[in-house]
């Protein structure tokens, strides 16, 4: 039996409603208590977006708010990485 990864099919699907990404990214960006959060919430809250939600241009501003987040959360494995987002599952 052949397995395939759902999330490498995802990124051929186009999304459906435009105004979602912006919304989500909006919420994000000016987020008024961002500092409230703990590095982990909102690493998980990007790494949706990077998945999920987001296209290649929006990697101007993700990828560096991404980059400091993991480092926050002194994450240097995938394995790391995926021990904090299923915490929140």
């Amino acid at each position: 039996m052949k397995r395939a990864h759902i999330f490498l099919q995802w990124q051929y699907v186009k999304h459906s409603c435009h105004h979602f990404p912006v919304t989500y990214k909006n919420y994000l960006v000016n987020l008024k208590f961002w500092n409230w959060l703990s590095p982990q919430i909102l690493l998980w809250l990007l790494m949706i977006g990077a998945v999920l939600i987001f296209t290649e241009p929006d990697g101007a501003w993700l990828k560096p708010w991404l980059r400091l987040n993991i480092k926050l959360c002194e994450v240097e494995s995938w394995s790391e990485m995926q021990v904090i987002l299923k915490s929140f599952i």
